[in-house]
């Protein structure tokens, strides 16, 4: 795989020619349509085998013609989610070299639209619905809309869905003290985990995923020893657990984001754990990169000094951040915003996409209406250069938050680059 990075004034039909390709089959494979802006990366591959779809034919029927699966064709095809028509051609494999097998998990609201929610599902081992929260009584409190939907469709697509479990209130805060509540609790602590069993099984899901942010140190160890007893009763079952881990350099760094999370006791507590290694730049920071590399770095090479590497999935931002200048703290709010809609601001207002070596992250700045804006997002170098150091460090995957933002060339650039491992 190549990304080819445009320049001033190039055009779809310029690029196919320096790589003989058709024009139509790159924009395809970029699932991308609209005219270049200065700046934007192409992804560049070439098909080692394609097959033009005859009337009656389907994406299971080529697939097993092939010896491969739907899943797989729906990778290499993702506009394909939109059906199969007759003449439609289909890429069967590309030449292009993988670097083995990582899991992937993904997380989405459930207002995630239909669509796009099909689009994504074959790029991932577990898709984690977000989020069920609980009240005093230990009671689940489900998501709305309802999960039923996004679980069934998981399940059609041969993706793990995961319950997501955690503290986040209606408010949409995460409770320091409803964890300790219910930490403070055996009697409360088993009655959870007894209606998080319970509701994996009635719903059909393959596992949990859990996130208790904003834990104090006295907290550390029952949260541990929650994770452990919720891992071994979903293990008896045949299920998994992650657990988020909030993004942590050394074991006695302050501050209540970091101390309730104690990096060894969790990895041992859990099948696996997901660093979440994003928002350096968020709503609220000055502008900068959501994850730059050399801070996602010190979080995975610490990381993997208290947890064994093929526990690990590495987070995986696919958004950014669109900020208003003169920044000004505690005033500014930056926009979150798609790869996509970056991209849609670079072509409306002639913004000149630029990257940034330090970062691994690409930027770029416009003006509407005399105000100027910076915006940092994710594309396919800055996705590249996180799965080098997954490779690098022998981590088992990672994890994406998240998938309601469209960023069709961040999951091409892991299909074309990673096998993806698949669990049902």
């Amino acid at each position: 795989m190549l990304i080819h990075t445009a320049a001033e004034g190039e055009t779809w039909s310029d690029i196919a020619r320096i790589y003989d390709l058709p024009e139509v089959y790159l924009k395809r494979l970029n699932l991308s349509y609209m005219p270049l802006v200065t700046g934007q990366e192409l992804i560049i591959a070439y098909p080692a085998a394609v097959h033009t779809a005859a009337a009656g034919e389907t994406l299971f029927s080529i697939a097993q013609n092939y010896g491969t699966d739907t899943a797989a064709l729906l990778r290499n095809n993702p506009y394909l989610a939109r059906g199969l028509d007759a003449g439609d051609e289909v890429v069967i494999s590309y030449d292009t070299k993988r670097e083995g097998y990582i899991t992937l998990n993904g997380y989405c609201y459930t207002f995630i639209g239909r669509a796009l929610y099909a689009q994504i599902l074959p790029y991932f081992s577990y898709i984690t619905i977000f989020t069920y929260g609980f009240d005093d009584n230990a009671e689940l409190i489900p998501p709305y809309p309802s999960d039923d939907y996004y679980i069934r469709t998981a399940l059609e697509y041969g993706t793990a869905p995961l319950m997501h479990l955690s503290t986040l209130t209606a408010g949409g805060v995460f409770s320091s003290a409803l964890a300790a509540d219910l930490l403070s609790s055996d009697e409360r602590r088993d009655k959870l985990i007894d209606n998080v069993v319970a509701n994996i099984e009635a719903k059909g899901y393959r596992g949990a995923d859990i996130d208790f942010e904003y834990l104090p140190a006295q907290l550390r160890e029952p949260y541990a020893e929650f994770t452990r007893l919720l891992r071994e009763a979903l293990n008896a079952r045949g299920y998994i657990l992650i657990t988020a881990l909030a993004p942590k350099t050394s074991a006695g760094q302050a501050g209540l984001l970091y101390e309730g999370h104690d990096y060894r006791l969790l990895g041992e507590s859990s099948n696996y754990v997901m660093p979440m290694t994003y928002e350096w730049g968020y709503a609220y920071s000055e502008p900068m990169a959501v994850a730059p590399i050399n801070s996602v770095r010190r979080v995975a090479e610490y990381a993997v000094t208290e947890i064994p590497a093929e526990k690990i999935l590495l987070g995986l931002p696919f958004y950014g951040y669109d900020w208003a200048l003169p920044y000004i703290g505690g005033v500014t709010v930056a926009d979150s915003l798609s790869p996509d809609r970056a991209l849609s601001l670079a072509r409306r207002y002639g913004g000149i996409i630029r990257f940034d070596e330090a970062s691994a992250s690409p930027y770029m700045t416009y003006t509407d209406n005399g105000t100027e804006h910076i915006v940092w997002f994710e594309s396919p170098k800055s996705v590249s250069a996180k799965l080098a150091l997954i490779s690098e460090l022998s981590l088992a995957g990672g994890g994406i938050w998240s998938t309601d933002r469209p960023f069709a060339q961040g999951y091409m650039t892991i299909n074309l680059t990673r096998e993806i491992a698949r669990t049902i």
